[in-house]
Formats: C-alpha cells, structure tokens, sequence
C-alpha cells in the first residue's frame, strides 16, 4: 500500500524544523514552483485515497504522466502537450490535491511533502533570507517570493503551522 508519506528530498532538510521548533532562519534557496512538481500527491479518482501522479517521459514536446493508486489499484497514463500551474490540483490530471485544507479563509496546499516541508521551514522561521546571488535565479520566481501574504503574516503563523501539521498527519494515515 502507498503510504503519501516518502522520504523529504535532502535539499529541502536543510530548512525543515523539527516538531515543535521555531525555525531561525530560513535560507531562500532559489528553489521554484518547479522544484517541487517531480510528483504530485493527489486524491484518486476511483477510491479517494491518495495516489501519486508523475511525469514518466517526454516524447518531443509530448508528455507523458502517469497516475497510481495503490490503495485500489487504479492506474492510468496519458499524453498531454503542456500542463497547468498553479491551482490546488496536479499539473498533469487535474486531479485535487491531497495536501490541501482550510486556513485562515484561505486554502493551504501543497503539491508533495517536499513542497509542504518547504512552506514549514519558510512560515515558521523567525527570519526569512533571500538567496544573496544576485545571478543565482530570478528572485521574484523562487518560492519565497510566491508564496501569498495571509500565508506569511505572522498573525497567522500559528494556524497556518497547525493546518501543516494535520496536512503531516493526513499523509503519514
């Protein structure tokens, strides 16, 4: 059976608190929307439970994506010449994400546990470092810079810290 629960890539442990922790400092790596959308944790079509999507290949300027669900068993290719960005869905199927809940009116979402560890180290940090490579990556397409206000605002820090860690629980279940 697919636990949604997979080891967190190791560029992203660096940021990672642990329970319980108020992180210093979080570090603006450069990383992009795009560093995360190596896998998608999505609800599946048939059973409701998680399942993954991916990018399997590309054959030209076609993709080709793949979703699996090992709860039920459900699995499915297609091809698709470009995908979405951006909305609470996979790129690939349109699928709803996992990883999404109510926060603050709001909804917090994330594509993957990478991506969710990201936002954590991000929001929970006590100072927030932009990457001092000027030449490193355009800074206003990192994730830092993405990620909307009522998420950062420190008012909301603490539910939007809680609303992660049931996002963690969900996944681990």
């Amino acid at each position: 059976m697919l636990s949604c629960v997979a080891a967190v890539s190791p560029r992203v442990i660096s940021n990672v608190m642990r329970p319980n922790q108020m992180s210093e400092r979080h570090h603006d790596d450069g990383s992009t929307v795009y560093s995360f959308a190596e896998h998608f944790l999505v609800e599946c079509p048939r059973c409701e439970k998680c399942a993954k999507t991916s990018r399997i290949g590309r054959n030209g300027h076609i993709t080709l994506a793949r979703i699996v669900c090992t709860s039920c068993g459900y699995s499915k290719d297609r091809e698709m010449n470009g995908w979405y960005v951006g909305l609470p869905e996979d790129w690939y199927f349109q699928l709803p994400l996992w990883l999404q809940r109510s926060c603050c009116g709001k909804v917090l979402w994330a594509y993957n546990l990478d991506h969710l560890a990201y936002i954590e180290s991000y929001v929970g940090a006590d100072h927030r470092l932009r990457n001092p490579d000027p030449s490193a990556t355009i800074r206003n397409a990192t994730m830092a810079s993405r990620l909307p206000r009522w998420m950062i605002d420190s008012k909301n820090r603490r539910a939007v810290m809680q609303a992660i860690k049931a996002l963690r629980e969900k996944a681990a279940a």
